[in-house]
């Protein structure tokens, strides 16, 4: 009866290794496939992600696009109404680009004070100064700023 006994803790010994063999085997196979669909999970977020990236991308390209027409457009409209309007001092070259003539000229032919111009244009008095003294470049913007404030001017009057 002892050998029995012994026998049949032996099997039943060589069945619990064999069953946590089998366990570990299964656990192992399930890691593994997790991770499998973790790598997949990964992949398909990396995706989506480029997917919105590239989304966001096109729309901002398609605003910008949007403001350069808009910016173009509000150009061109100032153009033609610089060709038209009664104010020589500003022209425009043949690349559609404003060039500022003789600025303190026009500004005492017209009768407006330095400080009363840099009012209208939203531009600061100095400025003004060393525009009309050759020691200041005016970008486009500025040119456009003191366009409008000559018009601004000659509504007063």
């Amino acid at each position: 009866m002892i050998t029995m006994a012994n026998e049949l803790k032996k099997i039943k010994q060589k069945l619990k290794e064999k069953f946590k063999k089998e366990l570990e085997k299964k656990r192992l196979k399930l890691k593994e496939k997790l991770k499998k669909e973790k790598n997949k999970l990964k992949k398909k977020n990396a995706l989506n992600e480029d997917i919105k990236i590239k989304t966001l991308t096109l729309k901002i390209k398609k605003k910008l696009d949007n403001k350069q027409k808009l910016k173009q457009y509000k150009h061109s409209k100032l153009i033609k109404e610089i060709k038209e309007s009664n104010i020589k001092v500003i022209t425009i070259n043949n690349d559609g680009k404003l060039v500022l003539g003789n600025l303190r000229e026009a500004r005492k032919q017209q009768g407006i004070k330095a400080n009363m111009l840099a009012q209208l244009s939203d531009i600061s008095s100095p400025t003004i100064t060393l525009i009309e003294n050759n020691k200041n470049c005016p970008s486009q913007s500025t040119i456009e700023k003191l366009y409008k404030g000559f018009k601004k001017f000659n509504k007063m009057i």
